[in-house]
């Protein structure tokens, strides 16, 4: 019997890859320590509201030896900060909300508009991040200061649009490099994915559709949806589905989306993904968060068997017994939004009754 897996993170986690978010800066830190320092700094620094004017100096004296680090680092670092999860691990949708939001002033402004950040504060879309207007803008004037110590020549909207994606493409380089890093230096990585793949059905008739950046599967027919480590090929982006309207297509958020960064790539002449066949028996989800972000991947995995008798298996590993409640609760909340959402595409509010009463629908527990 032909399977597809739909393996995420949780996968390369489960065998023995550090490729969280908390992973990734940590190795930031251990490799730059100006960065460390003022990581370290930050986590114990209170940002004075009554007076935000020596507050922002206070902290623009931290940065100013560290204009090596990329914008969005910075940006996720200072989310950070304001959201109290410094130093603390969130999960890489979390990263791509971020984006949607960074990027979100590209739908209120013309590029040609001289480049303010009095207007930036203004955003109504930061307040859903910040929760403050007081956060809101010390938020837009810690990155105002960041950019002038990296001496960042904006003068409108649209340079500061070219240089924001300029940086998103470097830092989706330097993820890369990160991964192969991370695969380089495991001893066991390789046999470990080999060995969950056997665990979860003990056939090795089977395709691989990954959300990760990676592919430990020799021989077998793999489709990275965000690209490849190896080739250099790494995506980071936002949900196309959220954004289609009429003006979809001309937006100026619309290079942010995976669809827009799969277009660059492909106009650099690397090949991306195979097709999905619509032919597998069973369909195993492992180590995904079924991210809003990813939603449009897995539309087009459900359109396609919609009307099909193929079965959907939802892997549960409880990796902490002490956290087995909420690892499982975790999961089928996930699962229950995930197939919420699709059904409400084609207005079957019981769509998931249906995939139970029918056989069609389980939870597999590792």
């Amino acid at each position: 019997m032909k399977h597809l897996y739909v393996i995420g993170n949780g996968f390369d986690i489960a065998c023995g890859l550090s490729t969280k978010y908390i992973d990734y800066f940590n190795f930031l830190r251990s490799q730059n320590n100006k960065f460390n320092n003022f990581c370290l700094h930050l986590k114990t620094f209170r940002y004075n509201e009554s007076n935000q004017q020596e507050a922002l100096e206070a902290l623009t004296n931290e940065m100013s030896d560290i204009e090596d680090i990329n914008i969005w680092e910075f940006a996720f670092t200072i989310y950070d900060y304001f959201d109290k999860t410094l130093l603390t691990d969130k999960s890489w949708n979390q990263i791509e909300e971020e984006i949607k939001l960074f990027c979100s002033y590209n739908e209120v402004f013309s590029g040609n508009n001289p480049f303010s950040w009095e207007e930036v504060h203004r955003l109504k879309i930061h307040e859903i991040a910040f929760k403050t207007q007081s956060n809101q803008i010390s938020f837009a004037n810690i990155i105002k200061n960041y950019l002038e110590i990296k001496n960042a020549m904006l003068r409108n909207f649209e340079d500061f649009d070219k240089y924001v994606v300029k940086e998103l493409r470097e830092f989706e380089k330097r993820f890369a490099n990160y991964i192969n890093y991370c695969v380089k230096n495991s001893k066991t990585y390789i046999n470990n994915a080999h060995d969950l793949l056997l665990n979860i059905t003990n056939d090795e008739n089977t395709d691989i559709c990954s959300f990760n950046f990676t592919n430990p599967f020799n021989g077998k027919n793999v489709i990275n949806c965000h690209g490849l480590a190896a080739d250099k090929n790494v995506i980071f982006g936002i949900e196309n589905l959220q954004l289609q309207n009429e003006k979809f297509f001309t937006s100026k958020v619309y290079k942010y989306t995976k669809v827009a960064q799969k277009t660059y790539i492909l106009s650099k002449g690397t090949k991306l993904n195979k097709r999905i066949k619509d032919t597998y028996k069973e369909i195993y989800f492992f180590g995904l968060s079924f991210s809003d972000q990813d939603f449009d991947y897995f539309k087009y995995i459900l359109d396609l068997y919609r009307d099909k008798p193929t079965k959907l298996i939802f892997c549960l590993s409880v990796y902490d017994k002490s956290k087995e409640n909420t690892i499982r609760e975790t999961l089928i909340d996930s699962v229950n939004n995930l197939i919420n959402r699709y059904s409400q595409t084609f207005g079957d509010s019981d769509y998931l009754n249906s995939l139970i009463i029918s056989g069609r629908f389980d939870i597999k527990l590792l």
